[in-house]
């Protein structure tokens, strides 16, 4: 996912990018205001944007089986967010507080 390709993507809901090797998910993600659901699982992630959390129409998501440390405060801030999945990633701390439900093995 490159900045050039976000502008083009503006009206995605669903975004599956599951087991696909990926290190770094950009910043413009959170450019998708209509993003409903985003499936990262088993990729390389080490660290999520902070803009993510600027996508508020995020009803799903699932960043289980990568290499995160840490999920952003800023997610916290979503107020649609009924499933954050963030299982098998080597976490410091619990990220959110309910209401979200969080999903960790």
């Amino acid at each position: 996912v490159s900045t050039q390709s976000t502008w083009g993507m503006l009206n995605l809901e669903t975004m599956q990018l599951g087991s696909n090797r990926l290190g770094v998910l950009p910043s413009e993600v959170g450019l998708l205001s209509r993003l409903t659901q985003i499936d990262l699982h088993s990729n390389k992630l080490t660290s999520l944007p902070s803009d993510l959390g600027c996508a508020l129409a995020l009803t799903w998501i699932d960043v289980s089986i990568n290499r995160l440390t840490s999920v952003p405060v800023e997610l916290a801030g979503l107020p649609l967010v009924s499933h954050l999945d963030v299982a098998d990633n080597p976490l410091n701390a619990t990220p959110l507080k309910p209401p979200h439900r969080l999903t960790s093995k």
